[in-house]
């Protein structure tokens, strides 16, 4: 009983000082393995195996650290955050997250692997550049495919500078250069083709909604009259503008094509109800005209038989006084 007692006693005089408190760095040397072998598992480490070597390195190095002071935590630090923000990069870009993903790369790039350059952990930053380069190298490819099937403008627009993005981070800057080619090309080409169909379109629309007399033939006959055939040319522009405005739209796949083929059809049933307006008016002038004319040549006609018949009665009447 004694023994036991004198046990409790020892135990309870034992030194606390490798118990954590609430006033003890958060982060000790411990705490960062811990944290290390936490981020096992990664997907990143699959698709770049120099991260998973830095990784695998890390938790190697700080095992062997005997005095684990600040600028060990700086360095680890820098560590941590470039594996785990690496992997949001890349669930980011496994997502079609492009922006996310590749503005946390360049942060990575630019901030993270820098400040692990000349520490006493040699190869980290090497590898860090080989890995980072390899994998945006790898990106800017597969995007640049996707551009290449993309369907609609815009979409291969976004894609392009997706790319080239990707190939600056990999530090190409050629492949980079020629995704930003394609990229302003394709952006002046939608630019001044979307400038047409908006041109195209407001004057179409302007005139179907100001034809109000192209609802039937009779009607557009008795309002336009002669000016029926001016507002034909009118009606033939505006249904090639409409058809135009549906076929950039179609050709950019902007959506919103078969809105520009209904009005395009429109026009042309305007337009059909003009020409049949217009045939109207040059068929009722053309007959009020063949009757002014059968009116003329009869009276014509009627005069010529009356002048004959008055000679022939002159020749009668000379031959009545020779005789």
């Amino acid at each position: 009983m004694l023994i036991a007692v004198l046990c409790l006693v020892s135990i309870a005089a034992l030194p606390t000082a490798g118990i954590a408190s609430a006033d003890d760095d958060p982060h000790t040397q411990s705490e960062y393995l811990d944290t290390l072998n936490g981020m096992d598992g990664y997907e990143i480490y699959d698709e770049v195996e120099e991260i998973n070597e830095i990784h695998a390195q890390s938790i190697t190095d700080i095992q062997f650290v005997d005095d684990f002071d600040d600028e060990d935590r700086e360095h680890f630090d820098a560590v941590i955050t470039l594996l785990d923000n690496f992997e949001q990069a890349h669930t980011h870009v496994e997502n079609e997250e492009y922006d996310a993903g590749l503005d946390i790369s360049e942060q990575l790039i630019n901030e993270t692997i820098p400040s692990l350059d000349g520490t006493e952990y040699g190869g980290i930053v090497t590898r860090a550049e080989f890995g980072f380069d390899r994998y945006h190298e790898q990106l800017g490819t597969e995007l640049a495919t996707q551009a290449d099937e993309a369907t609609a403008t815009p979409d291969e627009i976004t894609l392009r500078n997706y790319s080239a993005q990707a190939y600056e981070l990999a530090d190409n800057p050629a492949q980079a250069a020629e995704q930003r080619s394609f990229e302003e090309q394709l952006t002046i080409e939608l630019s001044a083709d979307q400038e047409q169909i908006d041109a195209s379109q407001s004057s179409a629309e302007a005139f179907a909604n100001s034809c109000d007399a192209c609802e039937s033939p009779v009607e557009a006959a008795q309002s336009y009259h002669f000016n029926i055939f001016s507002q034909y040319e009118n009606a033939s522009a505006e249904h090639s503008n409409a058809s135009q405005a549906a076929t950039l739209t179609e050709q950019h796949n902007l959506g919103g094509s078969l809105a520009y083929e209904r009005l395009a059809d429109d026009i042309f049933e305007q337009q059909l109800m003009l020409g049949l307006g217009a045939l109207i008016i040059m068929v009722s002038y053309g007959a009020i005209i063949g009757l002014v004319v059968v009116i003329v040549l009869s009276r014509l006609f009627r005069w010529k038989r009356t002048y004959e018949a008055a000679q022939v009665d002159s020749v009668v009447v000379i031959g009545d006084i020779n005789d």
